[in-house]
């Protein structure tokens, strides 16, 4: 029986937590050091959601922060998330992919010729101390989204990983890793379908922390949480004379805690540094003075005007999560909306029925819908935040004791059955997202992909002057 240990230290869903993967740097520094003392192979791999783009390091390096870490860690293999998919043009994704040291896995989501996308490869076979180690990457494709919206092309997830898992044996690999976004429970509906092809399903995607390795199917299956608060060790006793499918005799694992304690890594706090210089250079520039404060409302109601106009339609519309809150008195730089305006919201053209219209101004009342707590589709911060009301533009109406009348569009009386073209953000055109029930059936007409609300207020404000509250009732 020839012996070997190997051990992968594995992160996911960092989400842009810089000053968090400082840490986390300094512990993966540590522990690999202290293993390969011990004479162990050390593999470091990531699942995903590195980049976050609600983060602003990360928007204003376009990215290229956190390919800067990544090399710097000596990062052996990455998975690709839907952050890394979904936040960034297309054209940018292959730039991503083609610049970054360290290799993006990624074979069951493809360029519509069915050519890798950018510079990713679908495997990797690395050599861990005698240990061959094949790598696969897959993504949750989240239905046909990336095929409508994104303009790639699905593959068949369990067949692909077993094309290439056999040609990764027959290369000569011992061992078969799946790099996956997938999701916990895609995982493990799908290690029974690779069984004896697959050892090892590194996970992402949900935000699982498993403090041991989980077992399904004869596949060992590990995730480390998110925001870079937990380093993942997985530690195998392998048999290389056995079988395939068959050489890991033992895995343990644990997940390390990132300490508040623990000292910033010295390389990558200058790379960090480096790029917040840059970016505060950006973010510096004020926009406008507000002589009172303005409060998270208005903000919104503003919001609205701006869809308005950027479109120049009839109509604009917005809803309370695209901020966080209101800004006081006093200047507002382009650092402080995009700190505030947190959410990633496409600029979108929509078209609502006029009873569409009427069934909100009823709806926005109720806290069943504006008190909701949203999380995930772009909504930021990730731990949740209200839906909020819904404010418009261009639409007046008179309110009294629960009774909705007088409603006028542009000074026009509303007709129920006419359609309207709104400005907004493109989450209102989908009622499973915003839970407002007038919303299904409305007709989304145009979609700026990757120009988000944020980006339009912070040209609405270069060139317009917002009212407060208080100079609004003067």
């Amino acid at each position: 029986m020839k012996q070997q240990r190997l051990t992968f230290l594995h992160t996911n869903d960092s989400h842009s937590s810089f000053e968090q993967e400082l840490r986390l740097g300094s512990l993966i520094r540590r522990r690999r050091a202290e293993l390969r003392a011990e004479g162990v192979p050390v593999l470091l791999v990531d699942g995903g959601d590195h980049v976050d783009m609600s983060v602003l390091e990360c928007m204003a390096t376009d990215g290229q922060l956190n390919l800067d870490l990544h090399a710097a860690l000596a990062y052996d293999a990455a998975g690709v998330g839907n952050n890394e998919l979904m936040r960034f043009s297309l054209e940018r994704v292959r730039e991503l992919s083609l610049s970054s040291q360290v290799p993006w896995l990624l074979a069951n989501l493809r360029e519509q010729d069915g050519s890798l996308i950018g510079g990713m490869r679908e495997s990797l076979l690395l050599d861990a101390g005698g240990v061959q180690v094949g790598f696969v990457g897959i993504t949750d494709q989240v239905g046909t989204t990336y095929e409508e919206f994104v303009g790639l092309q699905n593959t068949d997830t369990v067949t692909t990983v077993r094309e290439i898992a056999t040609n990764l044996r027959a290369a000569g690999a011992d061992l078969i890793v799946v790099l996956s976004h997938a999701g916990l429970n895609q995982d493990l509906a799908l290690a029974p379908q690779w069984t004896g092809l697959v050892d090892v399903i590194v996970g992402a995607h949900t935000h699982d922390a498993l403090h041991e390795p989980q077992l399904e199917s004869g596949v060992w299956i590990v995730q480390a949480g998110a925001y870079a608060r937990l380093l993942g060790e997985l530690h195998l006793e392998l048999d290389l004379d056995a079988p395939a499918g068959q050489k890991i005799v033992t895995a343990t694992g644990q997940l390390l805690p990132v300490e508040a304690d623990e000292a910033p890594d010295a390389e990558l706090a200058a790379i960090y540094q480096l790029a917040v210089a840059h970016v505060e250079k950006k973010m510096s520039e004020v926009l406008t003075t507000l002589e009172a404060p303005l409060s998270h409302d208005r903000l919104i109601q503003e919001l609205a005007t701006t869809m308005r106009e950027f479109y120049g339609v009839e109509l604009g519309m917005m809803f309370g999560a695209v901020a966080v809150e209101g800004f006081p008195a006093g200047p507002v730089t382009v650092g402080d909306v995009l700190r505030n305006l947190q959410s990633l919201v496409n600029v979108s053209k929509i078209e609502f029925q006029g009873q569409q219209l009427l069934g909100l101004l009823y709806e926005r009342n109720d806290p069943a819908y504006y008190a909701r707590i949203k999380f995930g589709n772009g909504i930021r911060p990730k731990s949740g935040v209200p839906v909020g009301r819904i404010f418009f533009d261009g639409l007046t109406w008179d309110e009294q004791e629960g009774a909705i009348t007088n409603v006028r569009v542009n000074g026009e009386p509303l007709e129920h059955d006419r359609w309207y073209t709104v400005g907004g953000g493109e989450h209102l055109a989908h009622v499973e997202t915003l839970y407002y029930p007038s919303l299904a059936g409305a007709k989304l007409l145009h979609v700026d992909d990757y120009y988000y609300v944020k980006d339009a207020f912070v040209a609405y404000l270069r060139q317009s002057n917002v009212q407060t509250e208080q100079e609004v009732s003067s």
